[in-house]
């Protein structure tokens, strides 16, 4: 059941919380269409409103997947100058040999398809899908995914089932990455005297890449900083 994957998608929400610049995470649930485009796609990503989208088969959370499926979606970056669209599967499972799952690196379904690892289904729905393999993850324009030309930085998806035996389908989290590699620049190390009944310092680093910090507390991306009584400390990030 995609209940079950609570925990481990829990854990990659909380990997997502650096894209977001500190802000509170807010995220969308979208459940395919059981048919045909589904309603508001394409779905953009847009941080702060929207960091990152819970994405499900027509079943939503708690259910199957419905019979005499074809639909899709498209899911597109906040901006294709400096994101990509990422998808990571938490759950997938499709009747195998009947259902098939489409890959698209591209803003358009039919376009772009990606090479997956199985043949025609029983049903006669045509090679280059998933259906007892998950696809794990997908990023646009990146390995696997890099096939023809999407200058949208966008992934769409297409479903089809037969009209018997539905299963629990998917869960997937969809979400945003650089298009370039992500980097920091250090700056230059400082030093904070605690005084002589301190327990505690606060230090600000100010610039391009700049945090501030009580002692002893956690940044993201950055080191944690400590900082001893009767001491001279000197610390920068790793």
């Amino acid at each position: 059941m995609k209940e079950r994957n609570f925990n481990q998608i829990v854990g990659l929400a909380l990997g997502l919380l650096c894209m977001c610049a500190g802000q509170i995470l807010a995220q969308t649930n979208v459940n395919m269409a059981a048919n045909g485009a589904t309603v508001g796609s394409p779905f953009t990503i847009a941080p702060p409103a929207n960091c990152y989208f819970n994405f499900y088969d027509s079943g939503g959370q708690n259910s199957n997947y419905s019979t005499n499926t074809d639909a899709n979606i498209t899911f597109a970056p906040s901006n294709p100058a400096t994101h990509r669209v990422q998808a990571r599967f938490t759950m997938f499972s499709l009747e195998v040999g009947w259902d098939a799952f489409y890959i698209y690196n591209s803003n358009t379904v039919g376009t772009n398809q990606l090479v997956g690892p199985e043949g025609v289904t029983g049903t006669l729905f045509p090679a280059g899908n998933w259906q007892g393999q998950s696809p794990g993850v997908i990023t646009a324009n990146t390995g696997i995914a890099a096939v023809g030309v999407n200058a949208a930085e966008a992934l769409t998806f297409r479903f089809r089932s037969d009209g018997s035996n539905n299963f629990p389908g998917w869960a997937a989290i969809v979400a945003q990455v650089p298009v370039s590699a992500c980097t920091m620049t250090a700056p230059a190390a400082i030093s904070a005297n605690t005084g002589a009944a301190s327990t505690t310092c606060f230090a600000t680093w100010s610039g391009t890449n700049a945090r501030s910090w009580w002692g002893s507390s956690i940044s993201c991306c950055c080191q944690t900083v400590t900082c001893r009584r009767h001491s001279m400390r000197t610390f920068g990030p790793h």
